[in-house]
């Protein structure tokens, strides 16, 4: 059985993101990441989780999904680019 790191950079010099890399780049994204395993029905993100994590899936299959909220919301505030609305925490955005 081949080691975690071996499966993840084989796996990754299939991917159109990752295959463009020499091998210290590559490297470098290797020696970032580590190995996961889910079992069925697992949650592995929940929405409104930062997004700080990538998943390359090496077998099985994942199903994504959003919860909508209702639309009829108060509204906290208006701005563009780099305002903060008042009233908003630093770091939210507007829906």
């Amino acid at each position: 059985m081949s080691q975690p790191r071996d499966r993840i950079r084989e796996k990754l010099k299939m991917s159109f993101i990752f295959n463009g890399l020499d091998s210290k780049e590559l490297e470098v994204v290797v020696s970032a990441m580590e190995e996961k395993h889910f079992k069925t029905n697992d949650a592995v993100i929940n929405q409104g989780d930062e997004g700080n994590d990538l998943y390359v899936i090496e077998t099985g299959t994942l199903s994504c999904s959003r919860r909508f909220v209702p639309r009829n919301h108060e509204l906290l505030g208006q701005g563009s680019g780099a305002q903060v609305p008042q009233g908003l925490p630093a770091g939210r955005g507007l829906r």
